[in-house]
């Protein structure tokens, strides 16, 4: 086993590899901001040595540990491991950190007070309190990241809430194959921009109440979108302009038909996508809890692919810049902007 003073590390962090991107990109910089010295396996594990053997020396070598308590977490056989470790040595100080509902804290934790951020990753309140039960020092770069964090939630609205459900809508067709009537059928860009748009919601930690809906030739979809007032859709390719319009309040309906962008105040642009050199689209509704829709549209499956890798891409920019306002963007298919528009009604 590796020489290290035992509690050399403030804290060491548990998490699932599926949850890195928010453990990496919201946590361990927070924790920082706290003058703490965090242990994380990409930090302190070094090549060559044992797994089992790096994670009871960090544990042993920690004063806290935290667990992001997350269903990818409690399905991991060395998070679950690192909770008996942590368990066994007795004296280190145990947080759950729940991302998605107290079902996924382990058994063994039940009992210890979690720091609960289920749909209150922004809540300056939460992470106070966190701050505090770690001995931390709030600072001026905590409040900087929190910021970040805030804006994120204002720009996503309810595609960050777990309690509502987020419907994304992809364009399918029908084709016969063998002589029959497929309905639904994906081209390769549809699947892979759908799989983006998966890792997109899960980079902010929407884990729970997502479904599917192909929309075929005919805009019938594969599933009966919920009756619940609280619903939210990312619309991908030529599906449903209806539903676009029926969450954005703007008239998408003549922009599919007769490209006639609406510009709200009751004017209208009218586009020409082959002599302006649209590639694809990036529209996002004012944020709200429900009714909120991102639209990624393209007259090609290429495109929507585009699309839905921009805003995968550059989702921190364009929180910070645009936050929870209504925008229209238009790009050429080397992924330049040529239009934009910013909805003032």
């Amino acid at each position: 086993m590796q020489n290290r003073m035992q509690d050399s590390y403030d804290v060491f962090v548990s998490y699932s590899h599926n949850d890195s991107d928010w453990v990496r990109g919201y946590l361990i910089p927070l924790l920082l901001s706290w003058d703490l010295e965090v242990a994380i396996d990409n930090r302190v594990f070094a090549p060559g040595v044992a797994l089992d053997e790096h994670i009871q020396n960090t544990i042993f070598s920690s004063k806290q540990v935290i667990f992001v308590c997350t269903q990818h977490f409690v399905a991991s056989t060395w998070c679950l491991k690192e909770v008996e470790l942590t368990l066994k040595r007795g004296t280190v100080k145990c947080i759950p950190l729940v991302l998605d509902g107290p079902r996924n804290v382990p058994r063994e934790l039940g009992n210890i007070t979690w720091a609960d951020l289920t749909d209150m990753q922004h809540d300056e309140n939460e992470w106070r309190k966190l701050c505090k039960s770690l001995n931390g020092k709030w600072s001026a770069r905590t409040d900087e990241i929190l910021k970040d964090l805030q804006d994120l939630a204002s720009f996503f609205g309810g595609f960050m809430n777990n309690k509502t459900t987020t419907y994304v809508v992809q364009r399918s067709h029908n084709v016969v194959h063998d002589k029959r009537k497929v309905d639904h059928m994906l081209s390769l860009e549809s699947v892979e921009a759908l799989s983006i748009a998966y890792l997109l919601l899960g980079r902010i930690q929407k884990t729970k109440n997502v479904e599917v809906a192909l929309s075929n030739d005919h805009s019938e979809l594969s599933t009966e979108l919920g009756k619940q007032s609280a619903m939210n859709c990312i619309v991908l390719g030529g599906s449903r302009p209806d539903l676009v319009t029926k969450l954005s309040g703007r008239d998408f309906d003549k922009f599919y038909w007769d490209n006639e962008l609406p510009l709200g105040h009751e004017k209208t642009r009218k586009v020409d996508w082959e002599k302006e050199g649209w590639g694809f689209i990036i529209y996002k509704s004012k944020s709200s809890i429900g009714g909120m829709v991102i639209f990624l549209y393209s007259p090609s499956g290429v495109g929507t692919r585009m699309a839905t890798e921009t805003l995968l891409n550059n989702y921190w920019e364009f929180a910070r810049e645009k936050k929870g306002r209504e925008f229209f963007q238009a790009y050429d298919y080397d992924g330049q902007l040529l239009f934009e528009h910013e909805y003032t009604d």
